[in-house]
């Protein structure tokens, strides 16, 4: 997954923890309520089986989430790696320019020097 699939995995990883947990909470305030008012084993059994699903269900949302998170974090450091190489690289590379130009108008401005010389000498001649 790229750090942008795996982003969204997180958020939707934490948002299902939060359902869940929710949906938790839900069936215990059912499930008080029902006990107070008297109710059946079975049923009673089955809103702790449903809780005990949700629990185990969190449980892995959440070391998913911190899997996720994890790469997350190694993907940000490949990302960050990668930008100060490549400023690293335009860096060398406006240095080499300037050094290129800076060679350049020092030849051209030598060429220039020499014509003037070349000239003075020929008009010192005639």
């Amino acid at each position: 997954m790229d750090l942008a699939k795996s982003k969204v995995a997180f958020v939707q990883t934490v948002e299902s923890i939060q359902d869940m947990e929710g949906a938790k909470k839900n069936a215990a305030l059912e499930l008080g309520g029902m006990e107070s008012a008297g109710m059946a084993v079975r049923k009673h059994r089955v809103y702790e089986d449903y809780m005990r699903g949700l629990g185990s269900n969190i449980e892995n949302k959440k070391a998913r989430a911190v899997k996720l998170e994890e790469d997350i974090q190694k993907k940000l450091e490949v990302v960050k790696a990668h930008r100060i190489k490549k400023e690293t690289l335009e860096a060398m590379c406006r240095d080499a320019q300037k050094k290129h130009m800076s060679a350049a108008f020092k030849a051209e401005q030598k060429q220039a020097d020499e014509l003037v010389n070349l000239r003075k000498r020929f008009e010192k001649q005639w």
